[in-house]
């Protein structure tokens, strides 16, 4: 990971490239700690004569929480002050920094080549460019099969304050699970932190749209099986025969939506079921086939997945959170029935 020193090395190289319509004047550091002042200042002069100076908060990382964190102390600097603008650099900037930056009024510039400088007589932009300096931690350990929990409960009380005790029990990790989830949420800024030390979901649209890039229903244990049965004949042996055995069970995909959002409609059931999947089968009466099928069983690969599921019409359904998930990555018309719960549902509830 690169130092701020480096990244403010690293500017200088490419600040002049970036401006070639501007006459670059000077370039001073701000090194002393009784000033409390920006990391550089880049004093510009146009070819219209008119004077400009940008002062430079650099970060290490890009993260949207050091983002928020530049932005005030740019702010302070600036206050009160003509002709001076705020730029943010780091080595790379992910599109929810980028728009941060943006709505806070203040000019970018990343080492992977994304950059926006706005100024009374300059404009230039450049987005979408991937990060060439990857993290050795990425955000991906809050998605993995048992953090997720975590996140069902905050998304599911997105809300409510919540201690990192209570949080724990909610979602049955352990404290240092949670607080570990907890340090990587806040510096994605998905979280926010009372001076009470609780805790509150901050973005939950856009937590569960980062969650449903990296997921797909196709993760659980799938196996397709075959029955003469109508559609709600296979769902009610499904059900009574779970609820029977006392086997946890929930209907998912085409199945789910048709009761929660019945905007996608199909002639093939599928349900999470938590057991043997070829044995429960077998004693519902259903044949395993390769093709062809019309019951698709699937065993979950973390508990997780009933979390905060829905009973309708006498069965379960999962959480609107686990439905969406689960229609976004299903191809067909999945992401409509999807965009569906999000807006029905979820966003009414958030």
């Amino acid at each position: 990971m690169l130092k701020e020193d480096d990244v403010i090395a690293k500017v200088k190289q490419q600040i002049q490239a970036l401006l070639p319509e501007t006459d670059l004047v000077t370039i001073e550091q701000y090194r002393t700690e009784q000033q409390a002042q920006a990391d550089m200042a880049i004093n510009l002069k146009t070819k219209s004569g008119k004077k400009y100076e940008l002062w430079v908060e650099a970060k290490s990382q890009g993260l949207p929480r050091n983002i928020r964190l530049a932005i005030s102390q740019l702010n302070s600097y600036t206050k009160n002050r003509k002709n001076i603008y705020g730029l943010i650099v780091a080595p790379w900037l992910s599109e929810e920094s980028r728009r941060i930056c943006t709505e806070a009024g203040l000019n970018y510039l990343d080492l992977s080549g994304n950059y926006l400088l706005k100024l009374p007589d300059i404009y230039i932009k450049s987005d979408g460019k991937p990060n060439q300096y990857p993290s050795t931690r990425p955000l991906k350990s809050v998605f993995s099969p048992k953090s997720t929990r975590l996140l069902r409960v905050l998304l599911n009380y997105p809300k409510k304050p919540w201690y990192v005790k209570d949080l724990a029990k909610a979602s049955n990790l352990s404290i240092g699970q949670v607080s570990n989830l907890k340090k990587e949420l806040l510096n994605y800024d998905y979280l926010a932190e009372t001076e009470e030390g609780k805790l509150r979901l901050k973005s939950p649209e856009q937590l569960l749209l980062k969650w449903a890039d990296k997921y797909t229903y196709t993760k659980n244990e799938t196996v397709s099986f075959y029955s003469l049965e109508s559609t709600g004949a296979i769902e009610k042996i499904i059900a009574e025969k779970a609820s029977k055995q006392k086997i946890d069970y929930a209907f998912t995909l085409t199945s789910g939506s048709a009761r929660v959002a019945p905007f996608l409609r199909s002639d093939r059931v599928f349900a999470y079921v938590n057991s043997d999947l070829e044995q429960f089968a077998n004693e519902c009466g259903f044949k395993k086939v390769d093709t062809g099928a019309n019951v698709i069983l699937m065993k979950p690969y973390d508990q997780g997945v009933f979390y905060f599921k829905q009973e309708i019409d006498n069965t379960f359904i999962v959480s609107n959170v686990q439905l969406y998930l689960d229609l976004n990555s299903y191809k067909e018309r999945g992401q409509e029935a999807a965009e569906f719960i999000l807006k029905e549902r979820l966003r009414k509830a958030w």
